[in-house]
C-alpha cells in the first residue's frame, strides 16, 4: 500500500446486516487511497457483524463516479487437517473430556494440550473420581491421526484439582465461569455453514480419506485448505490446499492428487471448477506437525466455528 500517498478517513456503519446476493442492504465501509491518478475504493460488506466481504473497486481517475474496471465480492474462510499440530492438541483435550465423562458424568474438566517435536504436555485441572490414563488417551489419537513412531513420544502430565474458589461458584449451582457464544446459520450449505467454510472442511475430508486407502505413503496428515468465493458470481474464485508429503513424493504428484479433490469437491456442491488452482504454492511440505509447528488447545477457534463469517466469543471448545 506504500504506494499511495494519501489516505482519507475510515467509515463505519453498523445498522444494517446484508445477505450474499442481496448488497442494499449491506453494512458499508469504505476507505479510500488516493495516488496522483487513481483512486482505490474497498468497501466491505457484512453478512453478520462484523464479518465482511471484501469488495475493490478500482477507478481510473480521482472522480468517486469515474467508471470500474474490476468488481469482485470475496470472502475467504480456512480449515486445518486433524494433523495440524493445533488440532492434534485439541483431539487429545477431547479425548480427556469424553473419557472422563463417560465414566464420571459429574466430572469436572479443563485440559488443555501443547506439543512441539516428541514433547506432549497435558496440563490443566480435573476434578473426577476416576483415573484416566492420559498417557494412553494421548498415544491413541496421535496413532489414529497416521502419525509415525507414536511410542517416542513423551508425554508429561500437569493435571491438578480445581480450584476451590471456582469450585465454590459450580458447587452452588452455578457455571463457575462466564462466557460469550454466538450462534450463526446461513441456508447456502446443506450444512447451513458458509460456502467456502464448507469447501475446505470438505476438501480436507477427501484428503484423509485418500491418505488412509493410500496409508499415508505419499501424503502426511498435517494440511491446511483456504477457499476464496466470490458472492457477486457465485463462483469458486481460489481455491488453495497446503498438504505434507513424503519425501519421495514429488511436487507434481502432489498437485496432481490435491488438485483432483479440489475439483470433486466443488462438483460434489454444484459450483465451478475452473478456478485458480494453489497447491503447495512454497513447494517441499516434508517436515510437518508438531516438527514444523508448536500446537497448542484452543488456537483455531475460527476454524471451529463459522469460518468467520460471525462473532466468536473467543473460548475455545476443546478441553
Amino acid at each position: 500500500m506504500n504506494t499511495y500517498s494519501e489516505s482519507v478517513e475510515l467509515h463505519r456503519s453498523y445498522e444494517t446486516a446484508a445477505t450474499p446476493g442481496k448488497p442494499e442492504g449491506a453494512n458499508l465501509s469504505e476507505l479510500f487511497f488516493v495516488s496522483n491518478n487513481k483512486r482505490m475504493l474497498i468497501t466491505s460488506q457484512s453478512i453478520v457483524r462484523p464479518a465482511f466481504f471484501v469488495r475493490v473497486v478500482f477507478f481510473e481517475t480521482q472522480g468517486r463516479h469515474a467508471s470500474e474496471r474490476t468488481n469482485y465480492m470475496l470472502f475467504s474462510s480456512e480449515q486445518v487437517s486433524n494433523g495440524h499440530p493445533d488440532k492434534i492438541c485439541d483431539q487429545i483435550s477431547d479425548a480427556i473430556v469424553t473419557d472422563i465423562l463417560q465414566h464420571d458424568k459429574a466430572g469436572r474438566i479443563a485440559a488443555e494440550t501443547t506439543i512441539k517435536d516428541w514433547e506432549v504436555s497435558v496440563l490443566g485441572e480435573v476434578t473426577t473420581n476416576y483415573e484416566p490414563d492420559y498417557e494412553k488417551l494421548a498415544r491413541n489419537v496421535l496413532r489414529n491421526i497416521g502419525l509415525t513412531d507414536v511410542d517416542k513420544y513423551t508425554i508429561r502430565i500437569l493435571i491438578s484439582k480445581q480450584s476451590p474458589d471456582i469450585a465454590m461458584g459450580v458447587d452452588n449451582d452455578g457455571a463457575g465461569d462466564q462466557g460469550m457464544m454466538f450462534g450463526y446459520a446461513t441456508n447456502e450449505t446443506e450444512e447451513l455453514l458458509p460456502i467456502p467454510y464448507v469447501l475446505s472442511n470438505r476438501a480436507l475430508l477427501k484428503l484423509r480419506e485418500f491418505n488412509i486407502k493410500d496409508g499415508f505413503k505419499k501424503l502426511r496428515p498435517d494440511a491446511k485448505a483456504q477457499v476464496s468465493f466470490d458472492y457477486d458470481t457465485h463462483r469458486i474464485d481460489t481455491f488453495l490446499i497446503s498438504t505434507q508429503h513424503a519425501e519421495e513424493t514429488s511436487i507434481d504428484e502432489v498437485r496432481e492428487i490435491v488438485s483432483g479433490i479440489m475439483k470433486e469437491t466443488a462438483v460434489e456442491m454444484g459450483l465451478n471448477t475452473d478456478f485458480r488452482i494453489l497447491v503447495n504454492p512454497t513447494g517441499r511440505f516434508v517436515m510437518g506437525s508438531s516438527f514444523a509447528d508448536s500446537g497448542l488447545t484452543g488456537r483455531k477457534i475460527i476454524a471451529d466455528t463459522y469460518g468467520g463469517a460471525a462473532h466468536h466469543g473467543g473460548g475455545a471448545f476443546s478441553g
